[in-house]
C-alpha cells in the first residue's frame, strides 16, 4: 500500500473468476468504480506463466525482499535528494513545474511521475522473460540497482569536484591581491 497525497494505492491480488481476467476486472470495476465510486482502479499486468520455482527458493526469495527493498528505496532516495538539489541550485525546476518540488521531497509517499509509473505499469518482456525463474528476475534489478547506485557515485564526486575547482577559481578571481596574479 503506498500513499500518493489525496489517495493510496493498494497491491491487490484476485483470484480469476469465471476463467477470465477480464470477467474479473469487469467485476471489481462494476464494485468499486461504476455503482458506487470509491476508486479509481489500475491494472498491474504482470505474466501469467512467472516460474517462482520451488516452496525453497521463493522462502529464499521472500527473505531477501527485505534487504532488496532497502537497497532500492536508498538508491531512490538519493537519485531524488540529487534531483532536487541540483534543481535547486540550478534555479530550474526538476519537474518543469515552475519551481514545483512536491513529489522530489524525502517521504516514500508516491508523488507525481511515480504515480503515473505505478498507474500505466506494464511487465518488460525482453528484459524479465517469464520463462526464466523469478530469482533470474530480481538478482537482475538489483543488478541495475546496484549499477545506478555505483553510476551516481561516480557522478556525484566528478559534480563535487567540478564544484569544489569552481569555488577555487572564484575565491582566487574574486580575492585579494595577496591571492591574485599581480599580471592579471
Amino acid at each position: 500500500m503506498y500513499d500518493e497525497g489525496e489517495g493510496v494505492y493498494w497491491v491487490v491480488s484476485l483470484p480469476v473468476l469465471g476463467g477470465s481476467q477480464e470477467a474479473t476486472w469487469d467485476a471489481v470495476q462494476q464494485n468499486t468504480v461504476y455503482a458506487q465510486d470509491l476508486s479509481s482502479n489500475f491494472k498491474l499486468n504482470v505474466p501469467e506463466t512467472l516460474r517462482v520455482g520451488t516452496l525453497d527458493s521463493l522462502l529464499e526469495l521472500s527473505d531477501e525482499l527485505v534487504r532488496d527493498t532497502a537497497a532500492i528505496e536508498g538508491t531512490c532516495a538519493k537519485l531524488r535528494r540529487q534531483c532536487l538539489e541540483h534543481s535547486h541550485h540550478s534555479g530550474t525546476s526538476a519537474s518543469g513545474r515552475n519551481g514545483d518540488h512536491a513529489f522530489l521531497d524525502d517521504t516514500p509517499d508516491l508523488k507525481g511521475e511515480d504515480a503515473l509509473a505505478v498507474e500505466s505499469f506494464e511487465w518488460n518482456e525482453a528484459k524479465f522473460p517469464s520463462n526464466r525463474p523469478l530469482k533470474e528476475a530480481v538478482e537482475r534489478i538489483m543488478e541495475g540497482v546496484h549499477r545506478t547506485d555505483d553510476a551516481l557515485k561516480v557522478k556525484l564526486s566528478e559534480y563535487s569536484s567540478c564544484k569544489s575547482n569552481l569555488a577555487a577559481l572564484t575565491r582566487k578571481s574574486a580575492g585579494s591581491l595577496a591571492v591574485r596574479e599581480i599580471g592579471s
